[in-house]
């Protein structure tokens, strides 16, 4: 028998729904007097014994106008997200097409950059957009499933996964939103291969003198590389991404992994054009690193592989300030 009530008519009737046979907590969806309601059912006891049952609930319609504003949230994140990817490709495919014909070797290893970017950009957008679309359907079917709560706790830990990065970038004045797009989209990539990413942008790391697409493949490729090292290992999987200002006022970019590291007799050869350690026909083959080593020393900036684990590229770059 009821013994409380919003409707004080509905005092003392019988309760409406699951009573459960032993003194447990039960959540159910369930139509009562106020209609379809997501409600709780909790056991009351006294030294031990069960005397009475609490129930709890929030109707349906009540769920649906709290979650909507937060999906349509999620939608417009993603949204904005493929558009910034479609007018980066457009962006790279025009500026690609101007080098044609017998040019020199610069413009070669810049087309070849052009694509390189196009590429590693692209593959952190499908990733987030493939993450936030995963992210999308488990939501759904929380909510099929009477779970409410789960759900808007998916999404919202999902939102501010990728605030505290986009704080991070915001956050330097004179940084490139290129790169920290692709760190954005990358972070859902690693994500998807079971690999942790944390990145640390200083705010006061300066923008080097490379252009954005050859940004895009020095990092890219560097990252490429350690998040392929780091699945390949055995847990924990992580990959870290270091910004940061040098004394000299030059950008240092820091790339560690925990993948199993580089052998000695190849710790040159990786850099060497058609080189690579990966199976025969595997994508990138060969390219990724001997780009990366072309870009830092056409700007006249330094690469170093540290010696020990964890695999560590260490990349420092001029800037206008050095």
């Amino acid at each position: 028998m009821r013994v409380t009530h919003r409707d004080p008519a509905e005092i003392g009737a019988h309760y409406l729904g699951t009573i459960p046979e032993r003194p447990e907590t039960l959540t159910e969806q369930f139509t009562g007097t106020l209609g379809p309601s997501l409600r709780t059912i909790v056991p009351v006891l006294s030294g031990g014994e069960l005397v009475g049952w609490v129930s709890v609930g929030v109707t349906l319609d009540t769920v649906g106008a709290s979650l909507v504003p937060r999906l349509l949230a999620a939608v417009g994140i993603g949204l904005a997200l493929v558009a910034a990817g479609i007018v980066g490709a457009l962006v790279a495919r025009r500026m690609t097409r101007r080098v044609a014909g017998d040019r020199p070797a610069a413009a070669i290893r810049d087309t070849l950059a052009s694509a390189e970017s196009m590429r590693t950009l692209g593959e952190a957008l499908r990733a987030q957009t493939h993450e936030h679309g995963n992210r999308m359907h488990a939501a759904v079917a929380l909510l099929e499933l009477g779970r409410t709560s789960e759900a808007v706790e998916l999404l919202t830990a999902s939102a501010n996964q990728s605030q505290s990065l986009v704080d991070q970038v915001a956050a330097r004045a004179e940084g490139d939103p290129t790169v920290g797009a692709l760190l954005l989209g990358k972070s859902a990539q690693a994500a998807e291969r079971g690999v942790e990413l944390d990145v640390e942008v200083a705010p006061d790391a300066p923008r080097s003198l490379l252009s954005p697409i050859d940004q895009v493949a020095l990092v890219g490729n560097l990252l490429d590389n350690a998040l392929d090292a780091a699945a390949a290992a055995p847990a924990p999987r992580w990959v870290r991404v270091r910004l940061a200002r040098t004394a000299d006022d030059e950008l240092l970019l820091e790339v560690a992994d925990s993948g199993a590291g580089v052998a000695a007799e190849l710790r040159e050869r990786i850099f060497e054009r058609g080189f690579s350690t990966k199976p025969a026909g595997a994508e990138r083959r060969g390219v990724g690193l001997a780009l990366v080593r072309a870009v830092v020393d056409e700007v006249g900036g330094s690469l170093v592989l540290s010696d020990e684990l964890p695999t560590t590229f260490r990349v420092v770059l001029p800037t206008e300030a050095s």
